[in-house]
């Protein structure tokens, strides 16, 4: 039987864990700036027909060439159903009088009009929702879809050039590599500050208004911080070394410094923060050395190993025999002096 204090934090996951939280809040922070300019370019082209060709002759802004060129027919929706919208008014205001009028009198007729008056509103109005449902789906086809807008755009290219490649399948995910490459200042301000890069090269060449700027800076601002503070936290317990009191006192800091920030705009946290936030310190305390040294990363790779040292036995047809030949030449690779012998068990006491 396991106790607690026998159960070493996974390390390797929290930091997978946060790495993908926070890096995909700020790809959705980024996906409404996107949906945000095209919001202003539907206005634009709406008030101003003439800067259609003008939009679309700028390259950046080519991502939202299907949008603009169905703005027309999303209007055409939208005028037909304003139209009908004030047809429905005048109408229910007229079955208002009616109601009254019956209250007045005892009269089969006057109940007859009421009812085919009520019946042709009530049409009305589901032609007016198939105009809305029309406009909104035709919007929603059209839209830039996500990591497609021209800020959004400029996220996998900045992580490329640091060698980082999302995984295609499990939720586009990342490796524990492309953490530790990605956790330090150069590729962080990079990745963030592509955001006010790109949308200063776009205000070059068109009037956007000054919020949606403001916007980006502080979309750029508020995500450089946070993957910084968590950056400090990885950096403090994701290596193998000996911890001393300092450091970890340290690292509480750090911890306490990110999950305040991360607090300030999100109301929910991750299991995998509440591991850092809760476990993390106490684990370290506890033994006195790094995550790295104590956590999943030595299975994970041994598991690189077997991986590679299968390739030279995989022509061995007996799936038993490949077995020892591939267990065989792991321990003549790890521990050498034991080749032939066999160990005797090491008693391991409970507590």
């Amino acid at each position: 039987m396991f106790h607690h204090f026998q159960v070493i934090v996974p390390g390797l996951h929290i930091s997978l864990g946060i790495f993908l939280r926070l890096y995909q809040e700020f790809e959705a922070a980024v996906q409404d700036l996107d949906l945000k300019v095209q919001a202003y370019l539907h206005t634009l082209v709406l008030g101003e027909p003439a800067s259609r060709e003008e939009i679309m002759a700028d390259p950046h802004l080519q991502p939202f060439q299907q949008y603009v060129d169905a703005i027309d027919e999303v209007q055409g929706y939208k005028v037909q159903a304003d139209e009908l919208d004030r047809t429905i008014e005048e109408q229910e205001d007229e079955l208002a009088f009616l109601a009254y009028q019956n209250e007045q009198v005892d009269d089969d007729m006057a109940e007859v009009v009421f009812q085919e008056s009520a019946s042709m509103v009530a049409d009305i109005v589901k032609r007016r929702d198939i105009l809305r449902k029309k406009e909104e789906d035709l919007l929603s086809k059209v839209s830039v879809k996500p990591g497609k807008g021209p800020l959004a755009k400029e996220l996998e290219p900045v992580m490329k050039n640091f060698n980082v490649r999302r995984e295609m399948y499990h939720s586009r995910t990342f490796v524990g590599n492309h953490v530790n490459k990605m956790l330090h200042d150069k590729p962080i301000e990079e990745l963030t500050s592509s955001v006010v890069k790109k949308m200063g090269t776009l205000c070059e060449k068109n009037d956007f208004p000054l919020y949606i700027i403001q916007l980006g800076k502080e979309v750029a601002r508020k995500h450089e911080k946070r993957f910084k503070l968590f950056a400090k936290c990885h950096k403090g317990y994701s290596h193998g070394g000996r911890m001393e009191e300092s450091q970890t006192d340290q690292l509480e800091h750090d911890i306490k410094d990110f999950m305040s920030e991360y607090r300030t705009d999100s109301k929910t946290v991750s299991i995998k923060m509440h591991l850092l936030e809760d476990h993390v310190v106490p684990c370290l305390r506890k033994w006195g050395f790094g995550l790295g040294f104590l956590a999943e990363q030595g299975i994970e790779e041994t598991h690189a190993q077997f991986n590679l040292l299968s390739q030279s036995t995989r022509s061995i047809a007996n799936p038993v025999e490949r077995l020892k030949s591939t267990l065989k030449s792991h321990l003549v690779k790890v521990s050498p002096d034991h080749t032939g012998t066999i160990p005797e068990p090491v008693k391991r006491k409970i507590v």
